[in-house]
């Protein structure tokens, strides 16, 4: 096997190789919307398509709030560990309140786009799927 042949088939090989990964991430964002409670929260509550529309609207601006105030966190987390105090722990303490504050009036604002009967559904849901639980990363 000469040297040209070598070549070819390694570029080949790379090309294959990159192919196959940029199909998988290709794949991997267009399954992303599926991600999260979203779709299972509409079929499971049967939303109509007015309720879509408004939680979309919620969904939206949760991830901008939870976004911003995790801006802040990063932010303010890398101030208290360049620094010598512990002031700023106060301060991160606050924003991670926040953020859950944030978590719960979403959960809320859910609830309230309901109907009496999804609203209960909602509840069960909560309860049996554990929806809102701290999920960790292994």
């Amino acid at each position: 096997m000469n040297k040209s042949k070598l070549y070819l088939i390694v570029i080949f090989s790379l090309i294959l190789i990159n192919f196959i990964f940029l199909t998988f991430f290709i794949i991997q964002n267009n399954s992303s919307k599926e991600r999260g409670p979203r779709n299972f929260i509409i079929e499971s509550l049967n939303f109509d398509k007015n309720q879509i529309k408004k939680y979309d609207l919620l969904i939206k601006d949760h991830r901008f709030l939870v976004r911003e105030n995790k801006m802040k966190l990063n932010k303010t987390r890398k101030l208290y560990f360049d620094s010598s105090s512990d002031s700023i722990s106060l301060i991160l303490s606050n924003l991670y309140i926040s953020i859950e504050k944030i978590n719960k009036n979403h959960i809320n604002d859910i609830f309230n786009l309901c109907s009496p009967i999804q609203k209960k559904e909602f509840h069960s849901l909560i309860e049996k799927n554990n929806l809102f639980q701290i999920k960790t990363k292994k």
